[in-house]
């Protein structure tokens, strides 16, 4: 289909793989036709990797790739590496046939994949082109909307990523081409956000967009939601004066940034809740019209934690002081919301322990400085019941890299093996109460973490 790009392909390898994902797993592409995906739709699908919770997303080393590193000064470097049969391995994939896929769309509050055409005709308000839209996505767009103007109450923003592809989007002509469309040019600072009850706001190549309550889907569809007929008078960026002026907001009630103590001796605390297995991150914290509004409110915005299981959570964990949850299989599931940890770090919740962690909202509690332990068997987890006090006894000097660490049941008077699943930065990074802290201190080791559309049969590993 000419409407389809990598980010729709990436969308229906998470649709068909929500339900059972491929943790620790390399999925590995075999292209029945060579070269059937641009190079960028390769790396378009192989970003999708963390959130499917995959190790990696491999395709095979083909002419498109030696295109590729020839461009770059490269060829020289370049050697042909296919795919081994599937039936080599274990017989069993997941077929793709790019000439029948539609395109779809990730809503902000559902874990499942939907069909752009499942919507209906709900009207869109916003569409942004995300830093990691490449420069094959914008000639994408740009030729889509030759000749057109973007919709007229559409907000619509590209975001160029890095200065080698304003460069080269340059060159082309693409940026004049999307100015004159109706576009807003921006460069990476804080990422736009839709405004709450208006029409859909459709994103594409934006990591995180989801949190932040936009709809994900590929560049051509929100190409195609942001179209219509040629205007000659170009005055939809300037923004009119409101009819009456704006009464000044007080900034102190959004109070300071909560960060995460500082691990100085064994942590004890009350088990606060108990949990099943694959509790999204839509439910930690229902990210509805309620709430969105308070994302710079803290102290109300806590207040809604896990309130769609338990109405009276927060009350409970202020009255502990610091508590800890365990929950079962897949724990933080869905879109990444940064707001979870701000939360439990402003509720005293010092970790969580489940079977097992959603990759991202594992990397999340980290930079929050919370505590993320995965039970050694899962039968453990019977071990721990509402109300319990527990403790962690061999802490800070027994939470190293690679090293399991005990959880103390006092009221039961057993002790169950947990392993945090951390490297020796991570590590650092929760001893020093977060990623904020942890630079502050000096011991974080780094920053935080045209051409024609695919027509072909592939098969997934």
């Amino acid at each position: 289909s000419d409407w389809i790009s990598g980010d729709d392909v990436a969308l229906e390898l998470e649709r068909r793989l929500a339900f059972s994902p491929p943790r620790g797993r390399v999925l590995e592409f075999q292209l029945v036709e060579p070269g059937a995906l641009p190079l960028a739709d390769r790396v378009a699908v192989a970003m999708r990797a963390p959130r499917l919770g995959a190790t990696a997303i491999l395709f095979p080393s083909d002419e498109v790739t030696r295109s590729f590193l020839k461009a770059q000064g490269r060829e020289a470097d370049w050697k042909p590496i296919g795919a081994l049969a599937f039936t080599e391995r274990n017989g069993s994939g997941l077929d793709f046939d790019f000439s029948d896929l539609e395109p779809a769309v990730a809503p902000p509050e559902a874990r499942a994949v939907l069909r752009l055409r499942d919507l209906g005709e709900a009207p869109v308000t916003a569409v942004w082109i995300g830093p990691e839209a490449s420069l094959l996505d914008l000639e994408r767009l740009a030729r889509s909307w030759a000749g057109a103007r973007v919709q007229d109450g559409v907000d619509c923003r590209v975001t160029l990523g890095h200065r080698q592809l304003h460069e080269s989007a340059a060159r082309a002509g693409l940026l004049s081409a999307l100015r004159v469309a109706g576009a807003r040019i921006e460069m990476p600072l804080a990422p736009p956000r839709p405004r709450p009850g208006a029409g859909l706001a459709l994103a594409c190549g934006a990591p995180g967009a989801r949190a932040q309550g936009w709809h994900e889907s590929g560049v051509l569809a929100c190409a195609a939601a942001a179209l219509t007929a040629m205007y000659v008078l170009d005055d939809r960026l300037i923004e009119r004066p409101a009819s009456e002026p704006t009464p000044p907001v007080d900034g102190a009630r959004d109070g300071t940034w909560p960060r995460g103590p500082r691990i100085t001796g064994p942590l004890r605390g009350t088990v606060l809740l108990v949990l099943g297995d694959h509790v999204g991150t839509d439910r930690i914290l229902p990210w509805g019209a309620r709430v969105r509004p308070l994302a710079s409110d803290l102290a109300r915005l806590a207040g809604h934690l896990f309130a769609g299981v338990y109405s009276d959570f927060a009350a409970r964990a202020r009255a502990a002081g610091q508590g800890w949850v365990v929950a079962g299989r897949d724990f933080g599931v869905g879109p990444r919301r940064e707001e979870i940890g701000l939360a439990a770090v402003a509720l005293g919740i010092r970790g969580l322990l489940a079977r097992s962690f959603d990759p991202e909202f594992r990397s999340l509690l980290r930079r929050h400085g919370l505590l993320a332990l995965r039970f050694a068997d899962e039968l453990d987890l019977a071990a721990l019941a509402l109300g319990d006090e527990v403790e962690i006894p061999d802490l800070p000097d027994g939470f190293e890299e690679g090293k399991p660490l005990v959880v103390r049941n006092l009221t039961r008077g057993v002790q169950v093996a947990v392993h945090h699943d951390l490297d020796q930065a991570g590590v650092d990074e929760v001893r020093a109460g977060g990623l904020l802290a942890a630079l502050r201190a000096g011991t974080a080791s780094g920053a935080a973490p045209g051409p024609s559309a695919p027509s072909a049969r592939d098969t997934v590993a």
